[in-house]
């Protein structure tokens, strides 16, 4: 123990008297850890850590599926579900739940929370109490029970200012008084981590038919039973239901799926830009660690006399390696907590980005076992990459090389072979993933560029949910989107106003299935997604017409249901041949419409989507109380936000106005995910860039040290300084050539593993697979320029007399 604090004393000395060496290595590996530690963080809350539930390996999401219309994740009616929970066996209890926005209309102005509406079972289903109180009782979800809340510890910390007395207390939602009776715990998510309160489902069968499916469903796994085997059950369960039931569940089926993939509507592309950014950081640790094991090797080698000397005064060569390891120690501790600081930093920027209703458990923190994760990473790491020239170290007689120039001489060739495939690695490394950047920001900006068929422009979006208690009929609603829209058309910069029910790219679509009277019989569903909007909708958001009329103030309750087509509707149904004048039957609409005009086609779902047909009918003969009040404006929509919200509460008072955004702040929400990962790729080509030009200058620098005595004899013999460049240089540029070379066959892998994440890209895409190499060459030529140019000025008279 007092040799080993001898050698710490000694290691932290050495480390403070080469400040160069010791800022330049620290450097390095804060910024490879730094920015690995994030991934592992999102990784962690969105995908890894365990769900909050009791057993939660157990738990399984119920999905329903339509085999016919191609839909695998549908929701359930009340009366399946309910026909559901009572025949399974394969389930302890089954829980129905979905996600909503409710109004708190005591306070003023009203405010919209998100809520959970649940089944009374739900709580138990997930094996979770409420901290304080109770969680709901059975019965409290059916028809006439008394109307309770269960609040969150958030929203009882902000609102109650946590105050234990808060139970029995009523809380006014929708305009109806609801009591109090428990709060989950702090950590309890369900099922959106933005839930502020959850209140009772109403499970009433006679109230909600067949076809009106709106609800999630829960299961908790009977003791013994796997998810195979429930799939199996609820596999025939739902062919006995398709029999007793052919008009509703013909074609309709079962998944039994997992629950937080179910629960998190990002799960997909989270694993895919997960899988994407880990594999990223890999290459920047290992090109990091590369790195510094060039500069362990070439400081070991540097340092031969003095190890000489400590190897003739008695130390063994298990010493000599401790020494040595017990400073790459020292680096990996400081390292990793420059790495920690800088982790912390890029959690808290990536956590304002990232949607707050994506399903995560806990908080996107530098917590405990992230701060584990950077630690273990940045040990491993150094000392690995301290490991190569320890060993390399202990292989040398090192008094002998002391005495022995040639010995030494042929040390310093070997350690500069293995210095120079360190860097070859590096570049190969570097090459695969920069051209991986390239082809995905080459792919950002061909979708970024694409024609989304309206114009996002000088757009003002507002969300409204007027409630079924304000507004019980079908008039009313109407008569209030014609109110709301003669308000906002008077503000003083406001060219024209409209209501739809779903904004365009902004993940809501209501897909359903057409009947076209005439229509060959068999083959696939004809599908098409319906929009309500009110009239002037077409005008705000710029879509051409045509043919025929859209819609207008005349069209109302009392006249026949019209729709309006879009181009793609045209083409994939009635052949390109006029559509004006068709009839329709829709899904989930009681009457057939006619078809008054086409308009162009609009991107709705995804940028990148083929054409889709879309049908639009008038909020007007089919009011509806979920939409979004649209305005064009003169300038910039969002100075027109204080002013809108004062039209909206001219109209209802009452009524919270939320995602108050401008249509291009949709589209640029919409693009994030694919905006983020571009640019995360980019930062990280950049620091393997830089990584490799420092790999590039480290290794010139050792090899110009290395041979002085011998290019201060080729000056004395008649070298010019040109020759001495090219040495350097000729050195340098046919280890980037056979980096480039490596890379480019990686990378040429690379491109085809991601081509499902390429749009409008080839997987041999000319232009990143030339202009990459290119910057790396000339990168590494000007990293190799300064030890260059300082061995071409040399003077032979003193590399000479160097002994």
């Amino acid at each position: 123990m007092t040799s080993l604090a001898q050698d710490v004393r000694f290691s932290l000395r050495l480390l403070s008297r080469d400040r160069g060496f010791t800022a330049v290595t620290l450097s390095i590996l804060a910024l490879a850890i730094g920015t690995t530690t994030p991934t592992f963080s999102m990784l962690n809350a969105y995908l890894l850590r365990p769900l909050p539930f009791f057993e939660p390996e157990r738990l399984v999401h119920l999905w329903a599926t339509d085999t016919r219309q191609g839909w695998s994740q549908g929701r359930m009616s009340v009366p399946e579900f309910l026909d559901w929970r009572r025949a399974a066996r394969s389930f302890e209890s089954l829980a129905a739940f979905n996600y909503t926005a409710e109004t708190l209309s005591g306070g003023d102005p009203p405010e919209e929370v998100s809520a959970g509406r649940v089944s009374a079972n739900a709580f138990d289903v997930l094996g979770r109490r409420a901290a304080i109180g109770r969680a709901f009782r059975a019965g409290e979800d059916g028809p006439g029970a008394e109307e309770v809340v269960v609040l969150s510890d958030a929203f009882w910390r902000s609102r109650y200012e946590a105050d234990p007395r808060v139970l029995g207390r009523t809380l006014e939602i929708n305009g109806r008084a609801h009591t109090i009776v428990g709060v989950m715990p702090a950590d309890f998510v369900f099922p959106l981590p933005t839930t502020r309160l959850w209140v009772p489902r109403v499970l009433d069968a006679g109230r909600h038919p067949r076809e009106q499916s709106m609800l999630q469903v829960v299961g908790r796994l009977a003791a013994g039973v796997s998810q195979r085997q429930a799939q199996a059950e609820m596999t025939a369960l739902a062919a006995r239901l398709a029999e007793q039931y052919p008009r509703t569940n013909r074609d309709r089926g079962v998944d039994v799926a997992d629950l937080r993939r179910s629960l998190n509507f990002g799960d997909q592309i989270l694993r895919v830009m997960s899988v994407v950014l880990f594999v990223a950081h890999g290459f920047v640790l290992l090109i990091a660690c590369s790195n510094v094991a060039a500069l362990l090797l070439a400081r070991a080698f540097g340092r031969a006399k003095e190890l000489a000397v400590r190897a003739a005064l008695g130390a063994s060569r298990g010493r000599l390696v401790r020494q040595l390891l017990i400073e790459s120690a020292a680096l990996a501790l400081a390292g990793g907590l420059l790495g920690a600081l800088l982790a912390a930093a890029l959690i808290r920027a990536l956590s304002s980005v990232i949607p707050a209703d994506l399903y995560r458990v806990g908080e996107l923190s530098l917590d405990a076992p992230a701060l584990a994760f950077t630690l273990g990473v940045s040990l491993l790491a150094t000392l690995l990459s301290g490991l190569i020239p320890a060993l390399r170290v202990s292989q040398v007689d090192l008094a002998q090389a002391f005495r022995d120039a040639s010995a030494a001489l042929s040390a310093s060739h070997r350690a500069l072979r293995l210095q120079s495939l360190l860097v070859v690695g590096q570049l190969g490394l570097a090459v695969v993933l920069l051209i991986g950047t390239g082809l995905m920001l080459r792919t950002f900006r061909v979708v970024q560029d694409v024609d989304p068929g309206f114009d996002p422009k000088n757009v003002l979006t507002l969300e409204l949910k007027p409630s079924r208690e304000a507004y019980p009929a079908d008039e009313q609603v109407a008569a209030f989107h014609r109110r709301l829209i003669e308000e906002a058309s008077r503000l003083p910069g406001v060219r024209a106003a409209a209501t739809v029910n779903y904004l365009p790219l902004n993940h809501e679509s209501h897909p359903v299935e057409l009947l076209i009277p005439g229509a060959a019989a068999g083959g696939p569903p004809r599908t098409a997604t319906l929009l309500h909007v009110s009239p002037g909708y077409f005008e705000v958001m710029r879509l051409p017409v045509r043919g025929g009329r859209v819609f207008d103030q005349a069209d109302d309750l009392a006249r026949p249901l019209i729709g309006v087509v879009n181009e793609a509707l045209v083409r994939r149904y009635f052949g390109g041949r006029d559509a004006v004048g068709q009839t329709l039957s829709l899904e989930g609409i009681d009457r057939p419409l006619t078809i008054v005009g086409v308009v162009a086609t609009a991107k709705h779902w995804d940028l990148v989507e083929p054409p889709t047909p879309h049908v639009y009918v008038s909020f007007y003969q089919r009011p509806g109380r979920y939409l979004r009040l649209l305005m064009r404006t003169e300038g910039d929509p969002l100075t027109l936000a204080v002013a809108a919200r004062r039209a909206v509460a001219g109209v209802d008072a009452k009524l919270p106005v939320t995602a108050v955004r401008s249509m291009e702040q949709v589209v640029e929400e919409f693009l994030l995910p694919r905006a983020s990962l571009s640019f995360s790729l980019a930062a990280l080509g950049a620091g393997a860039l830089s990584l490799a030009a420092i790999g590039v200058y480290g290794l010139m620098l050792f090899f110009v040290s290395r041979r002085t005595r011998e290019i201060g004899l080729r000056l004395a013999l008649g070298a010019s300084r040109r020759d001495v460049l090219r040495l350097v240089l000729g050195r340098a540029l046919r280890l980037v050539s056979v980096g480039v070379g490596i890379g480019l066959a990686g990378a040429l892998a690379l491109s085809k593993a991601m081509s499902g994440l390429l749009y409008g890209v080839g997987s041999v895409d000319v232009a990143s697979f030339s202009l990459v190499p290119l910057l790396l060459a000339t990168t590494a030529a000007l990293a190799a320029w300064l030890p260059a140019r300082r061995a071409a000025r040399l003077d032979p008279s003193v590399t000479l007399r160097i002994d």
